[in-house]
């Protein structure tokens, strides 16, 4: 057996990396994408690295494992969450301690909102994935950053848009759902939602031309 950069080999063919020493191996990778699933045994899936990712792209149907924020543990454990995609379904939060793994269903992990993906997704899903109620200023941050390197800005507005919403940062939301409805919104409820908030703050006129392109897209 050989390495070569950071594959390894044996008898000159590439192994497929495993849990948990594809983590340990590569610590500064946020994102890997399952390739093989041969059982229900999470040890023995084989994952690729995608080292330079900067959010959680679209991929089409597969399952990825993202680097996870815990807020209310500051240890040095690393934390890792699956997600399966297209419908960006979180069962299990996944804790690297040492060089011990441990699967856990996120919703035991309490309280609500304590673990969020550390990488903003490109692809639509639940907006309580990325509210982090204990600190909703650290899912904000993470979902500001993707918008920053996303090819596709909408799902990760509109995320935004929601959580500044829920939090009463009416002004804030309304800039999240213009990029949305800028790039192209993924439903006519994101119209709905910035003309609800525009007539918080007065804006009569904007919430009514809101709610007239939300009743042509709807019908559309």
């Amino acid at each position: 057996m050989s390495r070569a950069g950071d594959q390894i080999r044996i008898n000159g063919i590439v192994a497929p990396e495993v849990l948990p020493g594809l983590l340990l191996r590569h610590p500064s990778c946020s994102l890997f994408v399952r390739s093989q699933a041969l059982s229900e045994e999470y040890r023995e899936w084989t994952f690729e690295p995608m080292s330079d990712a900067r959010t959680i792209p679209r991929l089409g149907d597969q399952v990825v494992l993202v680097r996870a924020l815990h807020l209310g543990n500051r240890s040095a454990r690393a934390y890792y969450m699956d997600l399966s995609l297209p419908e960006r379904i979180n069962d299990y939060t996944y804790i690297l301690d040492g060089e011990e793994l441990q699967q856990i269903p996120t919703y035991r992990i309490e309280p609500e909102g304590a673990v969020i993906p550390a990488l903003a997704c490109e692809v639509f899903g639940e907006y309580t994935l990325y509210y982090s109620r204990p600190d909703p200023a650290v899912g904000i941050g993470v979902l500001r950053q993707g918008l920053t390197h996303a090819t596709y800005k909408t799902t990760i507005a509109e995320d935004l848009g929601y959580i500044c919403r829920d939090e009463g940062l009416v002004h804030d939301a309304i800039e999240a759902f213009s990029i949305a409805i800028e790039e192209g919104p993924s439903t006519y409820f994101t119209l709905l939602e910035r003309a609800a908030l525009r007539a918080q703050v007065g804006d009569a006129i904007g919430a009514a031309a809101d709610r007239t392109a939300a009743d042509l897209l709807a019908h559309r």
